[in-house]
């Protein structure tokens, strides 16, 4: 297997090669790439089996994350692993957001975490793969939602039950999200459909900027979203309730109306030993989100374990 290191720093490679012989693995070749633009002659002359970006050098943050977009934007097949230095969380996260499949510290570094790290990036990269062309199969059919360009409900149906085999043959979990536009009903009877008909679209837009590009996104009914994610870690249902809950304190900021968008939402978690379909566990979500709505379930998200 091929892996390629981008980075200034020799010392990365040599510790990444003695992590791999402490594992005992002679089945990886470790290149070395100095600089962004050596990385990318070398990503697309010959695409690596993985592909390991360090994002602590240049002169900040910001140049590690660009690095990384240049990269998925010429490579988006490749699968990626960031290395990040200690406290640096939060940008290993949004990383993750950009695009890459896994993030270590690089202090931290051991020969199994590397190991399992550059199969999972693999594994979800193979899986991003055929979502993508499975998505566009279904851009050729007639499943997206006139109103908001979301996938409809069949459209949504066919995706998540797609994304359901792959998670099983990957044996990952996934998180299904449903959410509900606040007093939709009310607001087409005093203010008019065209209104009720933007928030609804303004809501879309919402749940487009909010999540992954992999994620199944779609408008199943009438003031009802929906959300697939896959390879969801432990916390993801706070990081989502927060950016959900900044996103739309940012459109109703810089909205003047009388009647600001409003969004309750219920996550149901499905695990890949489950024999429940998309139509149970969605199901479980619209129960969430109705329990939010009673306030029984204080986030916008709720997440609660489904069964």
């Amino acid at each position: 297997m091929r892996l390629l290191l981008v980075g200034d720093d020799p010392k990365d490679a040599l510790a990444i090669r003695e992590a791999l012989a402490q594992q005992g693995e002679n089945g990886y070749r470790l290149e070395h790439a100095e600089g962004l633009s050596r990385g990318l002659d070398r990503v697309l002359s010959q695409p690596p089996d993985v592909l390991l970006l360090s994002l602590i050098d240049g002169d900040g943050d910001d140049d590690g994350l660009r690095s990384l977009v240049a990269l998925r934007r010429k490579a988006p097949d490749v699968p990626v692993v960031v290395l990040v230095r200690p406290g640096d969380e939060e940008l290993a996260s949004i990383a993750v957001r950009e695009g890459a499949q896994d993030w270590l510290v690089k202090a931290r570094l051991d020969g199994e975490m590397l190991v399992r790290s550059i199969r999972y990036a693999m594994e979800r990269a193979h899986l991003s793969k055929e979502l993508a062309d499975a998505r566009e199969q279904l851009n050729r059919l007639t499943l997206r939602d006139e109103l908001t360009g979301l996938y409809n409900r069949r459209g949504f149906s066919v995706l998540a039950e797609q994304q359901m085999r792959l998670s099983r043959r990957w044996d990952t979990g996934l998180l299904l999200m449903v959410l509900d536009v606040d007093g939709l009903d009310a607001i087409n009877q005093r203010f008019g459909r065209a209104t009720g008909d933007r928030i609804l679209a303004e809501a879309g837009q919402l749940i487009r900027e909010s999540f992954r590009d992999s994620d199944v996104k779609a408008r199943i009914g009438g003031d009802e979203f929906a959300v697939m994610l896959a390879g969801a870690g432990e916390g993801t249902c706070e990081v989502i309730d927060q950016r959900l809950t900044q996103n739309l304190e940012r459109l109703n900021a810089r909205s003047e109306r009388d009647c600001p968008v409003s969004l309750s939402g219920g996550v149901a978690k499905w695990d890949p030993a489950s024999v429940q379909g998309v139509a149970e566990v969605l199901d479980h979500a619209e129960h969430l989100m109705r329990e939010q709505k009673r306030g029984v379930t204080g986030n916008l998200g709720g997440c609660v374990e489904g069964a």
